[in-house]
């Protein structure tokens, strides 16, 4: 790691051995620098020990010493009082406004910007995941074309293998299905070519690139511009918004936790982060709360606890 080992001359330490003083000392600075930021500082220490490993290095640290390096890190991070950040949902009303706002006339890159946005709502896809560089003869669609189903190569957890399938329903005029059907019509794309879906577009020409895909950055911009155009602040948007609102779109209808992880395709409980309602979970908690309050006790060890309780 590049800066580690910048520090390391400076302050006389060898990058070659980690110890726990190089270490220690570089993540409470590299903290410092970041203005209290602990949100990097697992991945940096875990990118020195790499370093060091393939550096052919014995050992990183002892035991002792990466205790007491993980008691720094808990320290650091107990002091850490910055907010979190977290994007805004691109939520299925959103995506209506920015669909009306344009309905009467809208550029073509315009136009396959909200059919991203839509398709990766829909699917609940990552950025990288909606420009993987998706080729028509990725698509699968039914005889009626009412359904489609999305053949991703690779995707964030998923780097080898034949890819994973994600399947798109028609819900209505401005679903994801609906959208990626009539943009290919008016592409003129043939089922099983191997032409873009989403092309790149060439700021020089004005036109797009049916050589490359659109790339992340790409969409990033295209999403900031979109909610812009509806009076929203671009900056509390991301290429992660449309994958926050498919889920937060989910729960919010009552979806059942375990359904939106394997749809989404979430290894972790960390699906969990993209339910945005605070307002609903609040509501339903204390509701749920309300209603225990009322009932009576299921069994005999219940009244007896509540007339012991009674009796203090």
């Amino acid at each position: 790691m590049a800066d580690y080992r910048q520090f390391c001359r400076e302050h006389t330490f060898d990058p070659l051995q980690p110890t726990l003083c190089s270490v220690g000392a570089f993540v409470v600075v590299r903290t410092r620098r970041l203005g209290g930021s602990t949100a990097t500082l697992d991945s940096t220490i875990g990118a020195i020990r790499r370093a060091s490993d393939m550096d052919r290095r014995p050992e990183f640290l002892s035991r002792r010493d990466e205790l007491l390096l993980l008691d720094l890190v808990k320290e650091l991070k107990y002091n850490d009082k910055r907010g979190v950040h977290r994007v805004r949902p691109l939520s299925r009303l959103l995506l209506d406004l920015i669909y009306r706002k344009g309905k009467h006339g809208r550029a073509r890159r315009e136009q396959m910007a909200l059919v991203m946005m839509t398709v990766a709502h829909d699917g609940m896809l990552r950025a990288g995941e909606i420009c993987s560089g998706l080729r028509a003869v990725n698509l699968s669609w039914n005889i009626a074309r009412t359904t489609v189903t999305l053949n991703l190569l690779r995707t964030k957890r998923y780097r080898t293998g034949s890819g994973q399938l994600v399947t798109l329903c028609d819900y209505g005029k401005g679903s994801g299905c609906a959208l990626l059907r009539a943009w290919i019509q008016e592409c003129h794309i043939s089922d099983g070519s191997t032409a873009y879906v989403f092309p790149a577009w060439d700021e020089r020409k004005q036109a797009f690139d049916s050589s490359k895909s659109v790339c992340t950055d790409i969409f990033r911009k295209m999403i900031k511009r979109a909610v812009a155009s509806i009076g929203l602040e671009p900056a509390a948007f991301s290429g992660h918004s449309c994958r926050a609102g498919g889920a937060t779109d989910a729960f919010n209808a009552g979806v059942a936790y375990a359904t939106v992880k394997k749809f989404g395709r979430w290894r972790s409980d960390t699906v969990l982060l993209y339910y945005r309602d605070e307002d609903e979970v609040v509501n339903r908690i204390m509701t749920a709360f309300g209603s225990l309050g009322i009932r009576r006790p299921r069994n005999m060890g219940d009244e007896m606890f509540c007339k012991g309780r009674e009796g203090q």
